[in-house]
C-alpha cells in the first residue's frame, strides 16, 4: 500500500476529526508508522508520535471506544510526556480501526488540551470516523491488489511468450524460480 496515499487520506479524515469533535489534535495510529497529530491551529503542523502510545494501545485493547478526561490527575497517564508537557493532553477519545477480518488496523484518536467531557455523540462520531478510516485502508490495499494482479497477467503473458518463441527452458526456469515447484504445478495453480 502506498504509505503516501494512505497518509494523505488519513490527514484529511484527521482534519474532519479536529473540526467535527472541536478537539485540538487529532491521530491515526497504525501499528507500522507513527502517527501524526494534527494541531487545529496550524492544520500542517505535526508532532511526530509513536504508535505505541499509551492511549492508542489500551484502545486498541479495549477494542472499543475510550473517552479519558482529566489526563494529568489519573495515575495511569500523569507521567506521559504529552500530558505533562507540550502539548499537555487533558482529554482524549479513541477508537480501534478494525479490518474486514475484524482485526484492529490501528486507532482514531482525538485529543484536546483543554478539560473536556465527551459525549455519546461524541463517542458515535469518533466511531465512523473508525469505519471511514478502515474504508480508506482497504480501498487503498484493493488498489494495490488490482495493480498486483495487472502485473501477474503480464508476467505470465511474458513467460507465455518465450514458450511460443521457442524458449520453453527459459518459461519454464521463470515459473519454477517465482513459484518454487513445477510449470504445470504452478499453472494448475492459476487455472
Amino acid at each position: 500500500m502506498p504509505i503516501s496515499d494512505l497518509k494523505a487520506s488519513l490527514e484529511l479524515l484527521a482534519q474532519d476529526v479536529i473540526l467535527s469533535l472541536d478537539v485540538s489534535m487529532a491521530a491515526f495510529s497504525l501499528p507500522a508508522e507513527t502517527t501524526r497529530f494534527m494541531s487545529k491551529a496550524e492544520l500542517t503542523k505535526a508532532i511526530r508520535v509513536p504508535a505505541n502510545c499509551a492511549t492508542c494501545l489500551a484502545t486498541r485493547d479495549a477494542r472499543a471506544v475510550l473517552a479519558l478526561e482529566d489526563m494529568d490527575q489519573n495515575p495511569k497517564y500523569v507521567d506521559n510526556p504529552f500530558v505533562a508537557n507540550e502539548p499537555h493532553i487533558r482529554a482524549y477519545l479513541g477508537a480501534p480501526v478494525f479490518g474486514r477480518k475484524n482485526e484492529v488496523l490501528g486507532t482514531v484518536c482525538a485529543y484536546d488540551s483543554r478539560r473536556k467531557k465527551f459525549s455519546s455523540e461524541d463517542q458515535k462520531r469518533i466511531e465512523e470516523f473508525a469505519v471511514r478510516a478502515s474504508a480508506v485502508i482497504e480501498l487503498i490495499n484493493l488498489s494495490e491488489g488490482i495493480k498486483n494482479v495487472a502485473d501477474y497477467k503480464s508476467l505470465l503473458g511474458a513467460i507465455d511468450g518465450f514458450a511460443l518463441l521457442g524458449y520453453e527452458e527459459i518459461a519454464n526456469y521463470l515459473v519454477t524460480a517465482i513459484y518454487q515447484q513445477s510449470p504445470r504445478e504452478s499453472f494448475r495453480n492459476v487455472i
